[in-house]
């Protein structure tokens, strides 16, 4: 039996939330997703627990079918000190060249997670609808598994930071602050 799921890779910053509200509202180019994931590192700043929370209640208000499910593969610091993760590090190269120590954090406490829950599910396929912005195109990947295919709606309507800004503000009244671990640089 084969069960397919439709999900916004939701981090809580400006452009997911953009993205998790066209896509209630049914936007022309967004995809109808059924869920938002957001893979909680229980290390985010207590706002953006509480951006979460206003998001579902904005749903709530406008009816929508879509929820938020939080999903985690527990405290990003506690792993990052027993060695078995490492956020993104800056540093300054004996040339003084900057550089940045390789992370893998993303992958162990954000796409991991998000498979674990999907799969959980009964997914067969997936399609993951991503946050990212026309001036963040760069950052566009295709998934590293054949079930899951990735989606940029914001890109292919051609959405920048500053247009989700204003269309997450208008929505909800208030622009969501960054949504990154309380140590990340």
């Amino acid at each position: 039996m084969t069960k397919h799921i439709d999900y916004i890779a939701f981090g809580a910053g400006v452009q997911s939330t953009a993205v998790l509200i066209a896509c209630a509202l049914g936007e022309p180019g967004f995809p109808k997703a059924e869920v938002a994931l957001f893979a909680d590192t229980q290390d985010e700043p207590a706002y953006v627990m509480r951006h979460i929370e206003a998001c579902r209640a904005w749903l709530a208000v406008w009816s929508s079918p879509l929820r938020i499910e939080v999903c985690t593969a527990g405290r990003l610091q506690d792993a990052v000190f027993q060695g078995g993760a490492s956020p993104p590090l800056f540093l300054r190269n004996p040339d003084g060249s900057g550089g940045m120590l390789n992370r893998q954090c993303t992958e162990r406490h954000k796409i991991r997670p998000m498979r674990r829950w999907l799969r959980s599910q009964g997914a067969t396929s997936a399609l993951g609808i991503m946050g990212i912005s026309l001036d963040e195109a760069h950052r566009m990947r295709d998934s590293d598994v054949k079930w899951i295919s990735n989606a940029y709606p914001l890109v292919d309507q051609r959405w920048d930071r500053g247009r989700c800004i204003q269309y997450v503000t208008k929505h909800l009244g208030y622009e969501p602050k960054k949504s990154a671990c309380t140590f990340c640089p």
